[in-house]
């Protein structure tokens, strides 16, 4: 990972901009800019994968599609609960498309997902169908793994790897 973090605004503690270079296991290579400095933008919340294959692209201004766009193929937009959509995908919508479940709505999915871990384990039952999309103590550690490589990079002006 290669970090270039910045205060923008000289008044924060924290840093308000990040650009990260990220190089992943098997060779692929990604970037993520996070930045609470981008005057004018009502939201700015975008992630666009790229594949041999293929891209996918999300863009939070209009959650409820998905741009699948094939190599040699016409682009596909994909709509929330829609056609083609996974089982998994149709647990998460609360509502049909046109209806927009919202920012805390994706919470209350993990608060029901927890809950009926719970509750399973309170019966006797198996827990980890509910716990296998929840994020774990792992997760978190993961996480932190990459803030502090980011911080380290950035210190350094060079890549380091993220000890995971």
């Amino acid at each position: 990972m290669r970090a270039d973090l910045a205060r923008i605004d000289p008044g924060h503690a924290a840093f308000d901009n990040a650009y990260l270079t990220l190089g992943f296991d098997g060779g692929a290579r990604g970037r993520c800019w996070s930045t609470s400095q981008a005057a004018g933008a009502t939201h700015g919340l975008a992630v666009t994968v790229y594949g041999d294959r293929g891209s996918l692209a999300w863009d939070h201004d209009t959650p409820e599609t998905l741009w699948w766009r094939a190599d040699g193929e016409a682009d596909r937009l994909l709509t929330k609960a829609g056609p083609g959509a996974s089982p998994a995908a149709l647990a998460a919508a609360r509502f049909t498309a046109g209806h927009p479940d919202g920012y805390a709505l994706a919470f209350a999915n993990l608060y029901r997902d927890f809950a009926f871990a719970l509750f399973a384990e309170a019966l006797g039952e198996d827990p980890d169908p509910y716990l296998a999309d929840l994020p774990d103590v792992d997760d978190g550690v993961r996480t932190l793994a990459v803030v502090e490589a980011a911080v380290r990079s950035d210190e350094a002006g060079r890549e380091v790897t993220v000890d995971t």
